[in-house]
């Protein structure tokens, strides 16, 4: 028996230093390449949207996005094109963008996840059919270093509202918990997902 506990505690203390030696380098390159990122991710976000935004902070992240690294965007605010300063499209508490960590060494940032916590978004369509969503510029001043491919999708504690003025039909829920994944198999899309929504509202026709 006393065999057995050395056996096991030699096989403990062989996973712990696996752990420690793993995430001891996580941090290494977290730390090495954090300035980069978050000064492009930055840049970015002033140079592709075509609206106003604001966001508190921005950081390099793993561990909450395991195993994807990400750029985490702290107090999201983004404002509803051509509206005043105070009109929400979207706030967030957190944002999160996941890409591979061997994207750090290359260079080229593919975001594959996607996570969004505590927030609200309200989406439009006003009578002429346009949505006030398209936030990207039309010729934005891309380097080529990012691009979305994204497979999974969280999101949680969301309000949403989504109005359609023009075929008169609006709706108001909460999110509380949506997992979403996409594959891409065979040339065909498959999606799974896992949700729990609470919906308050839902008109259609002349509501106003």
């Amino acid at each position: 028996m006393s065999r057995f506990l050395r056996i096991l505690r030699r096989i403990a203390v062989g996973l712990v230093t696996v752990f420690l030696i793993f995430a001891a380098s996580i941090f290494i390159i977290l730390w090495y390449f954090e300035d980069d990122v978050v000064n492009y991710a930055a840049e970015q976000v002033g140079n592709q949207l075509n609206t106003k935004a604001r966001v508190g902070s921005v950081d390099l992240s793993f561990w909450s996005t395991f195993p994807y690294a990400s750029i985490h965007f702290d107090d999201v605010f983004i404002q509803e094109p051509g509206g005043q300063p105070t009109d929400t499209l979207l706030h967030a508490s957190d944002i999160y963008l996941g890409f591979s960590l061997s994207d750090l060494f290359t260079g080229h940032y593919t975001i594959r996840q996607l996570k969004a916590s505590e927030g609200r978004a309200a989406l439009l369509i006003d009578a002429q059919g346009k949505p006030n969503w398209n936030i990207w510029k039309e010729n934005p001043s891309d380097t080529g270093q990012s691009a979305v491919h994204i497979e999974t999708l969280h999101i949680s504690d969301f309000h949403v509202t989504y109005e359609d003025r023009k075929q008169e039909f609006y709706t108001d829920a909460a999110c509380r918990h949506l997992e979403l994944d996409i594959r891409e198999e065979d040339d065909q899309l498959r999606l799974q997902t896992d949700a729990r929504l609470t919906l308050y509202t839902m008109v259609s026709g002349t509501y106003i």
